[in-house]
């Protein structure tokens, strides 16, 4: 049987490599600025997707292909979660590239049942409901 750790520790990003843990979830402090910037960007319906792989020690990202479409502020907030994040991993994973996607999201990204051919998944929801998943013992693999 799988387990689920729910924290407010990033720490506790460590606990994944345990044989019996198939999810990690951390509730962070409200976004504040960074969350209402995501609601305000997404209120008009803009779409935004940007893909890219980055060093896991890289200053910056290449959101600059947004900056267009974000204001600073915002573009400057991303950028440093997404620094962090990209830390975390290297550090965790011991990778030193990361694959980086940027989107709002509209619809369910992936609506079928998939199973991750990653050996990890980072998500993080700036504003929104966030991600829903099943755990694996508990999927009917007959429907996949």
């Amino acid at each position: 049987m799988t387990r689920h750790i729910s924290s407010s520790e990033l720490a506790d990003f460590s606990q994944i490599y345990a044989p019996d843990v198939e999810l990690i979830s951390i509730t962070r402090a409200e976004a504040g600025e960074i969350g209402d910037m995501a609601t305000h960007l997404i209120e008009p319906e803009q779409k935004l997707k940007a893909r890219w792989e980055q060093r896991t020690c890289s200053e910056s990202t290449l959101l600059g292909s947004l900056a267009p479409r974000l204001n600073k502020e915002l573009l400057y907030a991303i950028n440093k979660e997404i620094k962090l994040a990209c830390e975390v991993l290297g550090m965790l994973l011991g990778c030193k590239r990361v694959g980086v996607c940027v989107a709002t999201l509209r619809e369910p990204m992936c609506p079928r049942f998939h199973v991750d051919r990653v050996s990890c998944r980072m998500l993080i929801t700036f504003t929104g409901r966030g991600t829903e998943w099943i755990a694996s013992d508990e999927v009917d693999r007959s429907l996949i």
